[in-house]
């Protein structure tokens, strides 16, 4: 694990910024023939959703990689059992998203589960920063029933959004847009949990000097395994640091969800029963041609 300030992540950080800005030129100057034409790329509803899939996806993954996580190390639960114990996390988002897609395709409107999405999931990521190890079973059930539905009725709206305000021919390319980031925001967010984990537990271990109790041994130890390389009479302590450690992290998670209202604002509300512009396009300029008639 390296430093912020490490020669090997500030060069990682301008290798990616030169590589980004030379893909972004390229595009400009290929214009159409670019694999993401200008045109699509800065059309209003698919940049905003692009970052709000992002970031709804990125607190979405932080969540559930770590919250399994806080039942092993925190709770000291099984593998097994955490997963069990992350279910009703799982099964709300599962059905907010059948629910979202059929109430859509009912309403013809997608932007109420859109905002629905930023409400739901920012309060319950907020309590889910809360959790520690006397937290109720009650509390971390509805924190994560919660957070789930929010992450469930907007999950795949953004494709939805994409479909409805590009013509047909530029739907796949609005898709590929919208997945794109999708995917980046829980690739990306989940290395950064991680880095956030390791060092806040390390900086809180260290911080109290205790007696037999490594940082990094604690580490490597895993969740589940950190018990066998504490004393015994540091395992309450080293328990709450954890459980502090991953406070900050679902902070992490917090931070991304509280930032889909940036994207959530920005779309624009328009109705999937309409079809593509181009559909409409066509349809007043047949109406016209009856007019005249």
């Amino acid at each position: 694990m390296y430093a912020w300030n490490s020669g090997q992540i500030i060069s990682l950080f301008i290798v990616f910024g030169v590589t980004l800005l030379a893909f972004v030129g390229i595009q400009v100057w290929l214009g159409e023939k670019a694999t993401i034409p200008t045109r699509i790329a800065t059309q209003r509803t698919v940049w905003s959703s692009s970052i709000f899939t992002l970031c709804l996806t990125g607190a979405f993954f932080v969540m559930v990689y770590f919250i399994p996580i806080y039942f092993q190390a925190v709770k000291g639960v099984s593998a097994l059992q955490s997963g069990i114990d992350s279910i009703p996390l799982i099964v709300p988002q599962v059905l907010a998203l059948i629910m979202a897609g059929v109430l859509t395709s009912k309403l013809g409107y997608y932007m109420p589960f859109i905002y629905a999405a930023v409400v739901f999931s920012s309060v319950g990521a907020g309590l889910l920063t809360t959790l520690s190890p006397g937290t109720s079973t009650a509390k971390w059930i509805g924190y994560q029933i919660l957070f789930g539905f929010g992450i469930g009725c907007g999950f795949q709206l953004p494709q939805v959004a994409a479909q409805t305000v590009l013509p047909f021919k530029d739907i796949p390319t609005g898709i590929a847009i919208t997945l794109f980031f999708q995917s980046l925001g829980g690739s990306v967010m989940v290395s950064a949990g991680n880095n956030v984990l390791n060092a806040r537990l390390t900086r809180y271990i260290t911080g109290l000097r205790l007696q037999g109790v490594d940082a990094e041994r604690v580490i490597d130890a895993g969740a589940t395994a950190w018990h066998g390389v504490v004393p015994a009479e540091s395992i309450g302590v080293v328990t709450d640091l954890y459980s502090k450690a991953l406070r900050d992290t679902f902070r992490v998670g917090l931070i991304m969800v509280c930032l889909t209202c940036i994207g959530a604002v920005f779309m624009e509300w328009v109705s999937v029963k309409r079809g593509p512009p181009e559909n409409i396009a066509t349809v007043k300029e047949e109406k016209s041609k009856v007019g005249n008639k």
